[in-house]
């Protein structure tokens, strides 16, 4: 029953619910004009007008737009769009236009006549002010793609001894390219997926879900559907400084208990996860600890059962670099 469910993950399906989850959208990081990752860098904005171009290669990477009231100032307005250019990982725009523009909206009034109501019907206009301007990334400032997996090449032992593998390869937004059906992959699924709740691969291409908390957008719990089963479901719990406490994760599908423990998660003071435990019915059934590299990436994970240790996968990363980039504009 259990590969019936796990060969047909990454299929397409719709989440309507009355929980607010929100299906999982590969496209909505993606840049609208020249499609790579963006991350701030400096505090820096730069603002070109007419036929000004940057120095150095640059990429073109999405419109940038900001609405203000019809009374704000231009400068007002130049210093929204800067901002919202920044917060976005820009490190220049090249500024576009600026409209009086008016929208309307539709009201419904009540009016008293004597001893009766009747209701009108009208629209009622809002002016305000649009800027747009073309967003840029400088070359010089991307620096990070290789904190990027690019491919997980993942091995599974058995007594220690490595009898399976699999290729796992992303694009630089976390979107999954393979298509997993194999053997291999039910076997990970089964042992690992469902508690791999801090990793890349949670998040794997289309079908994922999520519930996150109003106002705060802090993630609540997440969710893969299969038909009607939630084959994987995490709730999540928070401590006071706001990382992740614990983890509650179940599953709908037969044959397997739907309780499938608590997962709790202990960060050092830089935030990074080092171990995991899953606690069954107030019993510890395995810890994982986490070594870093020099550039805080995950390089090893060793699960403790029991008294010993032994060694469920181990997981070699590729990253991105700039020779992935395109060729940029001069």
């Amino acid at each position: 029953m259990l590969s019936k469910f796990t060969s047909s993950l990454f299929v397409t399906v719709l989440f309507i619910s009355c929980n607010n989850y929100y299906t999982y959208n590969e496209f909505q990081h993606k840049p609208s004009i020249t499609d790579i990752p963006l991350k701030q860098v400096t505090g820096k904005m730069d603002l070109y007008f007419n036929n000004e171009r940057p120095v150095q290669p640059f990429y073109k990477i999405k419109i940038v737009e900001v609405m203000g009231r019809p009374y704000t100032s231009y400068n007002e307005m130049l210093a929204l769009l800067k901002q919202k250019a920044l917060e976005e990982g820009m490190d220049g725009i090249i500024y576009l236009d600026s409209k009086q523009e008016t929208g309307y909206s539709d009201v419904s009034e009540t009016v008293y006549l004597k001893d009766t109501t009747t209701s009108i019907n009208r629209q009622v206009a809002n002016p305000y002010q649009r800027m747009t301007g073309i967003g840029l990334k400088y070359v010089s400032t991307i620096n990070y793609l290789d904190t990027i997996v690019k491919k997980s090449t993942v091995k599974l032992y058995g007594n220690n001894i490595p009898n399976d593998s699999f290729s796992i390869r992303f694009d630089w937004h976390g979107n999954v390219w393979n298509d997993y059906v194999s053997t291999s992959f039910q076997k990970y699924y089964q042992q690992v997926l469902p508690y791999d709740i801090v990793k890349a691969y949670e998040t794997w291409g289309k079908g994922w879900s999520i519930s996150t908390e109003p106002g705060t957008g802090k993630l609540l719990s997440k969710r893969f559907q299969l038909n009607t089963y939630d084959i994987i479901h995490y709730q999540y719990y928070y401590a006071t400084d706001g990382l992740i406490d614990y983890v509650k994760v179940k599953t709908d599908m037969p044959s397997v208990t739907t309780n499938m423990g608590n997962v709790y998660l202990n960060f050092d003071r830089r935030g990074l996860l080092n171990e995991k435990k899953l606690v069954l019915k107030k019993s510890v059934i395995w810890r994982e600890k986490f070594v870093y590299d020099e550039k805080d990436r995950c390089a090893k994970i060793i699960r403790t059962a029991g008294n010993s240790d032994k060694v469920l996968l181990t997981i070699e990363n590729e990253f991105f670099s700039n020779s992935d980039l395109p060729v940029a504009e001069k």
